[in-house]
């Protein structure tokens, strides 16, 4: 999952003009839309860490996490479920890909780092403190 920003990528503070989350989901690449419902998009990553990685990103600009407020609950939720869609089209029962993920990419992307935040320590975060921290 992905809001145009921090993985739940490094928008941080990018217009939606300058944003690739919103070039893709408005057809202006060439990425291939593998689920599009309501006010999400579904595609793979560019530089997948493992075989199953997916992102969804709204269709439209959300700067990053930092910028979700309480009032984004359903969004997330959405996508949340949108994700969960995905890993069952393409009949994901669990994700031990992850063990298959290189040093460098569990590193990059793995719980530990700025780059990984769960859906649901966002969904957490945003019932709890109306923001993500």
């Amino acid at each position: 999952m992905t809001s145009h920003g921090r993985s739940l990528g490094n928008d941080m503070g990018t217009e939606a003009g300058d944003c690739i989350f919103c070039s893709i989901a408005n057809g202006q690449t060439d990425t291939e839309i593998l689920l599009r419902g309501g006010e999400l998009v579904c595609f793979r990553d560019a530089k997948p860490a493992v075989r199953h990685h997916y992102l969804v990103a709204p269709a439209s600009h959300v700067g990053n996490c930092a910028t979700l407020r309480k009032d984004h609950t359903p969004l997330v939720e959405q996508m949340k479920v949108m994700g969960r869609r995905i890993l069952e089209e393409n009949k994901v029962s669990d994700l031990d890909d992850v063990s298959e993920m290189s040093i460098k990419s569990l590193i990059r992307y793995g719980p530990q780092s700025y780059w990984f935040i769960t859906v649901d320590k966002v969904l957490l975060q945003l019932n709890t403190n109306g923001m993500v921290k």
